[in-house]
């Protein structure tokens, strides 16, 4: 009896630590589960960003040719483009954001354009939305996002095409998430 009742201790003490791992194990530095990122509140989440281990954390740096060429064609789209909206990043929390982006018509396409002036905190994993509706919480209704892709550097000038699909109109802001922690960073207010 004695025997069984220890085992039955030892299981449930094991399941109740490994459930307070998978839930808070981001408090001292483990990447967050899929699980734990389900019952986070965006504050959490910031918290779990600040204490991720710093291997997970890439900088997005584009070579000296890649910068170039990226610099070459925004000023090909703005010389060559119509400027349709414009706006200045802000940080969606403490993170360390500035720069102008601009939307700009060019060959019957629109497209997103960071300024040269543009610089964030670097991040793991961070990619370009547009949203439908203004700012909100990332993946709180994936309609109303559409993704341009992976950010191409943490500074400085990048194009980004938008869909064909997307009207001017439906672009209520430019937002830089952090795919993995499902948290918006930075956003800059389309007006």
């Amino acid at each position: 009896m004695k025997k069984q009742m220890l085992t039955v201790g030892i299981v449930l003490m094991s399941l109740t630590f490994g459930w307070a791992f998978l839930r808070y194990g981001y408090y001292i530095g483990f990447t967050p589960t899929e699980f734990a990122l389900a019952r986070m509140d965006d504050g959490e989440k910031r918290l779990a960003l600040t204490k991720a281990p710093t291997g997970e954390v890439v900088v997005t740096e584009l070579t000296t040719e890649q910068k170039q060429a990226e610099n070459n064609y925004s000023i090909e789209v703005l010389s060559e483009g119509i400027p349709e909206r414009i706006a200045n990043f802000t940080s969606a929390d403490d993170t360390s954001v500035e720069g102008m982006v601009r939307i700009v018509s060019y060959n019957q396409l629109l497209y997103v354009v960071f300024d040269e002036s543009v610089t964030l905190t670097p991040a793991p994993t961070l990619r370009v939305y547009l949203t439908k509706n203004g700012t909100g919480t990332f993946g709180d209704n994936q309609n109303n996002t559409v993704d341009l892709g992976e950010l191409k550097s943490a500074r400085g000038t990048q194009v980004y095409e938008i869909p064909s699909t997307l009207t001017l109109d439906e672009i209520k802001s430019i937002d830089i998430v952090n795919v993995p922690y499902q948290l918006t960073l930075a956003n800059a207010v389309i007006n």
